[in-house]
């Protein structure tokens, strides 16, 4: 995950924190700009750092409101580096990477996995997206109900996810197809 959202040269606290949003906590993050251009981003200014590059970007109106979403919680994973290794200093400089997760600061990668993990979102989303994943598609109107219970009985059972694989298994909704009439 790590790598497969950063440029080739650096990281991309911006790419990262997309994929969180999107994938952990099923926030709708518009997509960039017909006019962004990645591979110029992807080389930092002698002595600078990420987050000093977007904190400047961020200053910009027209991007300023879609990076909120996105690189306060990308910049949590900044000890990482474009291919996933941990590191402690960029462009030799300490890294910093607090940051905030819908008003809940954390200090590095480990405190953002606590806020993630009780944010009211996470749950629910991973409910759904296990079912979407087991379903081969996203889910329907009618796959509410389902996923309804599916989260009611995930959290009666201590958020186990093994547990919720066997009731997603264990569903009609899974085991089941509807015939539709003509």
């Amino acid at each position: 995950m790590l790598a497969a959202n950063g440029l080739p040269q650096r990281t991309s606290p911006t790419l990262r924190g997309r994929f969180v949003s999107e994938q952990l906590l099923c926030k709708t993050v518009p997509p960039p700009p017909d006019n962004v251009n990645l591979a110029a981003l992807d080389m930092l200014p002698p002595g600078s750092s990420v987050r000093a590059v977007l904190e400047q970007h961020r200053k910009n109106p027209a991007c300023a409101a879609c990076h909120a979403l996105m690189d306060p919680i990308g910049l949590g994973l900044e000890n990482f580096d474009s291919v996933g290794a941990y590191r402690t200093t960029e462009n030799n400089a300490p890294i910093d990477a607090t940051g905030d997760l819908d008003g809940v600061a954390f200090t590095d990668e480990a405190t953002l996995s606590t806020a993630l993990r009780k944010h009211p979102s996470a749950a629910g989303c991973f409910v759904t997206k296990l079912y979407q994943h087991a379903q081969g598609r996203k889910p329907l109107d009618v796959d509410a109900a389902v996923i309804a219970g599916l989260s009611q009985q995930f959290e009666a059972n201590g958020h186990r996810a093994n547990q919720l694989l066997v009731d997603v298994v264990a569903s009609d909704a899974y085991r089941f197809v509807e015939v539709a009439s003509h």
